[in-house]
């Protein structure tokens, strides 16, 4: 089966006045061993992607600024475009774009 890719967020938003967020890049099999580091989250992944095995291929972190667009590099040629729009509930609200070039996967 060919690898899936999935990008996972973590928010929190700290007290400048930005965003601090976390794209971990993650790739999907159906054969081998799950990354350490994913473990935890392996239930959850299958119940979403399916597949049995996960790898982190790459992971970035920036502070990102309310209501503006930032754009991080995926593999494959593949972006993920994020928007901070705001907090609701201690929870920060998000808008999230992933494109392939032009076109909107999600």
């Amino acid at each position: 089966m060919a690898a899936v890719g999935l990008s996972l967020l973590a928010a929190t938003p700290p007290p400048a006045g930005a965003v601090d967020v976390q794209v971990t890049t993650v790739r999907a099999t159906e054969q081998g061993q799950s990354d350490p580091m994913l473990v935890a989250l392996r239930p959850r992944l299958r119940r979403i992607v399916g597949a049995r095995a996960y790898q982190v291929v790459s992971q970035e972190r920036r502070q990102c600024a309310w209501r503006s667009s930032e754009a991080f590099a995926l593999p494959d040629g593949v972006s993920l475009q994020v928007v901070p729009r705001g907090l609701q509930g201690g929870t920060v609200m998000m808008q999230v774009r992933l494109l392939d070039g032009r076109r909107r996967l999600v």
